[in-house]
């Protein structure tokens, strides 16, 4: 019963690692095809529809807008970003920059963005309206930033490194 049991879990993990992957798969896809930065300019507008839908208490609105943003669109964002904050350095300062820039960026960007949006928000949330333009500001600002770095898809890291050579002189 036991190993029986054990197996049939193991095939259900397996089967839901591979459809994670297909669907990260997938976001990279429309990522690339879309310009970086698509996932962070979802996620920002769909914060209207989703805070819209908390503010009213409507539960089944809830769940979908919350499912369409974490499951859609930041899952777009959340796809790329090792290899494009990787990408962003070359090979000889990558790993330094991608753990110091990704630490401090989330340390910044949770700490203090959560801060901004609730005063914006007021102390109950009752301005949430503010608080969604204050967070699909932030996400546009920084999806448009992403849309400006170089494209790197397809270029080995030798190619990359003379990528970065060029921009820095």
């Amino acid at each position: 019963m036991g190993d029986e049991f054990d197996e049939r879990v193991e095939a259900a993990a397996e089967d839901r690692c591979g459809e994670s992957e297909r669907g990260q798969q997938c976001a990279v896809e429309v990522e690339d095809g879309h310009g970086q930065g698509t996932g962070a300019v979802g996620s920002g507008l769909m914060m209207f529809p989703y805070l819209g839908a908390v503010s009213a208490g409507n539960w089944p609105l809830i769940f979908v807008f919350g499912a369409i943003m974490s499951g859609c669109a930041y899952s777009l964002a959340n796809s790329i970003w090792p290899s494009f904050y990787a990408e962003m350095f070359p090979t000889t300062a990558r790993v330094t920059g991608l753990a110091l820039g990704t630490q401090v960026g989330f340390a910044v960007s949770g700490g203090l963005a959560p801060v901004l949006a609730s005063a914006v928000a007021g102390a109950g949330g009752e301005n949430w309206v503010s608080g969604a333009a204050f967070t699909a500001g932030v996400c546009i600002v920084v999806g448009l930033v992403a849309m400006t770095a170089k494209e790197t898809k397809g270029l080995s890291l030798e190619e990359i490194d003379v990528v970065h050579e060029e921009r820095s002189r």
